[in-house]
């Protein structure tokens, strides 16, 4: 679906992935609150039921696509092997796709973390309270989606600024023994998760090559996702290490990334970007 963007929309890449991105996030809201009440009136069964049902949506949605429109990019026929490859010999020559590639894979490890474990952990014996305060959180990432959305231009130095900033401010009050500080840290994270997670997908939209746009999101995914299997294996491990190391880990990881954000937006045409926008 993201390759299929540039094909409808070849005018307004840009444009249409942030707006994708938006709807995205705003069923990231309703999700939850949902889930809470079906499961509040019928149990899990129903929502199973209403999990897979809604899992074929996307399917009826591209069977309405009108296929027939004609290909307005041409890629290389060849095995997914192949295609990873070319996102790899693409993200190796570029060195804002490499920079960002690695503040990409620190940035995700956090919220895969964070924002669904340590609600349950904090609030596992008050009923239905995750859910309502994943929805919160929810919420609060889709207000830092419309911060990065809603900009004319594309100022990337300051958007990078300020999910780093705003993510070592959220898990600095997660670390904080009080469940309302908690939430507190939860909004703020959330916030700095919709702008970090919004300037990626615009991010890699301009500095892919349209040819190679779908291989280099999947090389992106990829390396991503093993960095969070990683840390949801410390996850798995915080009754014998204890919160206050894992906080301590997060916090190290919040470093990193805000360390990889700085070095980003260093990058030469990230640089002389931000100096055009200025003057």
């Amino acid at each position: 679906w993201k390759v299929g963007l540039n094909e409808l929309f070849p005018d307004f890449r840009r444009r249409a992935r942030g707006t994708l991105n938006t709807l995205f996030y705003m069923t990231g809201v309703i999700g939850p609150l949902a889930a809470f009440g079906i499961i509040s009136v019928n149990g899990v069964t129903l929502f199973l039921v209403f999990y897979v049902v809604t899992s074929f949506a996307p399917v009826v949605a591209l069977l309405w696509i009108d296929r027939g429109r004609p290909r307005t990019v041409s890629r290389a026929d060849g095995t997914a092997m192949a295609a990873l490859a070319a996102g790899v010999t693409a993200i190796r020559g570029s060195t804002v796709l490499r920079r960002l590639l690695l503040l990409r894979c620190l940035a995700s490890a956090l919220p895969t973390t964070l924002i669904g474990a340590l609600i349950v952990l904090r609030f596992e014996s008050y009923a239905a309270a995750p859910l309502l305060i994943l929805a919160v959180s929810n919420v609060t990432v889709y207000v830092g989606n419309q911060y990065v959305s809603r900009m004319a231009d594309f100022p990337e130095a300051r958007i990078v600024l300020v999910y780093g900033t705003l993510g070592l401010a959220g898990i600095a009050i997660l670390n904080i023994d009080n469940l309302y500080a908690f939430v507190i840290g939860v909004a703020i994270f959330g916030i700095a998760t919709g702008v970090g997670l919004s300037h990626y997908v615009l991010a890699v939209v301009v500095y892919s090559p349209t040819q190679v746009y779908g291989s280099i999101g999947g090389v992106f995914g990829l390396a991503s996702s093993v960095l969070g299997i990683a840390v949801g294996l410390v996850l798995s491990m915080v009754d014998m290490i204890g919160l206050t190391a894992f906080y301590l880990i997060l916090t190290l990881l919040a470093l990193a990334t805000f360390a990889a954000a700085i070095r980003y937006i260093r990058t030469p045409e990230i640089s002389s970007a931000a100096l055009v926008s200025e003057q």
